[in-house]
């Protein structure tokens, strides 16, 4: 993410970025980012059988059910290069959503881990790529509810 001196966050999503250091009651120090915007959230179902995405997701086929975020900070621990919370001026709270799309088989590893973190599957995938899809099924005990697409079987 590429931000100005006066920390206004130019790529990919525009907006104010703030990073606030954070300590739980549980694990090591984090930092959690979010990024308000100027606009309303406009949510949308990007094809048939998904669930509701936040207008700034960028996480491609990656992204989260805006109507169910919790701010259990899954994203700032697990995944904080490509995840953060959104913040847009009617809400009463933020929301996270990707950033970015996970490029790198790591980076999908990590967006893959968050969907695990997930207390109520609000981290989710609605592609169809099968190697993707293999790896969420190899989870699946975890994940039975995160993907918008049947898992393959084994």
């Amino acid at each position: 993410m590429t931000t100005s001196d006066d920390g206004i966050l130019k790529l990919p999503i525009d907006g104010r970025l703030v990073k606030e250091p954070f300590r739980g009651d549980r694990g090591p120090a984090y930092v959690r980012t979010t990024i308000h915007v100027d606009r309303a959230c406009h949510p949308s179902v990007a094809a048939g059988g998904q669930r509701r995405r936040c207008s700034e997701e960028r996480g491609g086929d990656f992204y989260t059910d805006c109507d169910s975020c919790l701010l259990c900070d899954v994203p700032h621990v697990v995944v904080p290069d490509l995840m953060a919370y959104v913040a847009h001026p009617e809400d009463r709270h933020s929301h996270c959503v990707f950033t970015r799309a996970p490029q790198t088989p790591g980076e999908i590893e990590r967006a893959i881990d968050a969907m695990c973190e997930s207390e109520i599957c609000g981290i989710r995938h609605g592609g169809h790529d099968p190697e993707i899809l293999l790896r969420i099924a190899a989870r699946k005990q975890a994940l039975q509810d995160s993907t918008d697409s049947p898992l393959p079987d084994g």
